[in-house]
């Protein structure tokens, strides 16, 4: 009798212990492109978001690429530079990729400059916000910029803070430029 009872407990826990151990990421196996299955989802890696379809290959570089063009408002110890300044569809701010998390940005103010930054979230909670940093670095002239820049990927708006501190001044010294500015993606 005892055998009886005993056989139909064990086949029961053993399918209890196989139901228990079923593999959530199973069917994710290499399906992650740039990111790692957890629970059943795919988790990116550091510089990339996931598609629609759950997949870890969108670049957070890639959504800042383009040419921009729009208006600073600045103001500065030189006069010069100081007032609200646009900037000509001839000549746009440009982003581009460096890397997933990298991008070179030119001509940002319509100062002609080159600098590299970088790219982050925003915050946890919001995979799609994004953010561009970048604090004291030094561009093709030997300037220093520090700021941050946002996008919005559906008013196609660029906007944001930098300081721009210029060493070459003629007098041997160096004047600030701390401007906000909205630029509108042309591309």
């Amino acid at each position: 009798m005892i055998k009886k009872l005993l056989f139909p407990a064990l086949v029961g826990a053993m399918t209890m212990f196989a139901a228990c151990e079923s593999d959530p990421c199973a069917d994710f196996e290499g399906k992650c492109g740039s990111g790692s299955c957890f629970e059943g989802t795919c988790v990116c890696d550091q510089g990339y978001e996931a598609d629609a379809a759950g997949v870890c290959n969108v670049e957070w570089s890639a959504k800042f690429v383009g040419e921009y063009i729009g208006r600073d408002t600045s103001v500065s110890d030189n006069p010069d530079f100081s007032g609200v300044f646009e900037l000509p569809p001839t000549d746009p701010c440009e982003i581009r990729r460096v890397s997933e998390s990298q991008v070179s940005i030119i001509n940002l103010g319509y100062f002609g400059a080159q600098f590299t930054a970088n790219v982050s979230k925003l915050n946890a909670s919001d995979e799609s916000a994004l953010l561009i940093e970048f604090v004291d670095v030094l561009d093709n002239n030997n300037d220093k910029w520090s700021g941050s820049l946002r996008y919005d990927p559906v008013t196609k708006k660029l906007s944001g803070t930098y300081r721009l501190i210029d060493y070459k001044d003629a007098s041997g010294g160096f004047w600030t430029v701390d401007s906000k500015f909205v630029y509108t993606k042309n591309n």
